[in-house]
């Protein structure tokens, strides 16, 4: 009951911060053109589970509900100045960067995450519009990155089938395939502007 509580405290302050306040998004081709740059920070509001499964490259997990409930005298963190701050400069985040809040889900915690920047008088936020996956859309590599993918499912499926019908020649033949097809993906898989992806 406490937890149930405390969400819709979070909730209440996060709509009290914002209210009269319009949330400021970046387009995600904006953004893409971000990636990389050092003045430039982009920071998962998601769970640290969700970040390992799916994040932008180069970008910084900070769990929304962690900075609002980390375990500490300060609920939420920024309440505690010199604490929040330490605890942004220990992530690596200076005054003067950029900060683009996402999230892989429904925007409640890179609304979080800015809410917690806004609340510390970081103005120089913004929330990126249409979350993780509208980047994933907009990169060509992922696009060649999924067509092989699925390549490799089928031809595991045909090889299967070679494999019973003991067709050896076939067999090597999309063994040599697979090899390929790996090496490939391989070469694009740090390239991928969305990292974590299986």
């Amino acid at each position: 009951m406490k937890n149930i509580v405390n969400i819709i405290a979070v909730h209440v302050v996060f709509s009290l911060l914002l209210i009269g306040a319009e949330i400021k998004l970046i387009d995600p081709k904006e953004a893409i053109r971000l990636i990389g740059n050092k003045k430039v920070v982009f920071i998962s509001g998601d769970s640290s589970t969700e970040y390992n499964r799916q994040h932008i490259l180069n970008s910084i997990g900070m769990y929304a509900y962690d900075l609002h409930y980390l375990g500490t005298e300060c609920r939420p963190l920024s309440t505690c100045p010199s604490k929040a701050k330490d605890y942004i400069q220990n992530k690596g985040i200076t005054d003067d960067q950029l900060i683009i809040a996402y999230d892989n889900l429904h925007g409640y915690n890179a609304l979080g995450v800015y809410s917690f920047f806004i609340s510390l008088g970081h103005l120089n936020i913004k929330v990126l519009n249409g979350g993780i996956s509208t980047i994933k859309l907009l990169d060509p590599n992922q696009k060649v990155f999924d067509k092989l993918r699925k390549e490799k499912i089928e031809i595991d499926k045909e090889l299967l089938i070679v494999t019973e019908a003991k067709d050896m020649d076939k067999v090597l033949r999309l063994k040599d395939d697979l090899v390929s097809l790996q090496a490939t993906m391989d070469i694009l898989r740090p390239k991928l502007l969305i990292q974590g992806i299986k």
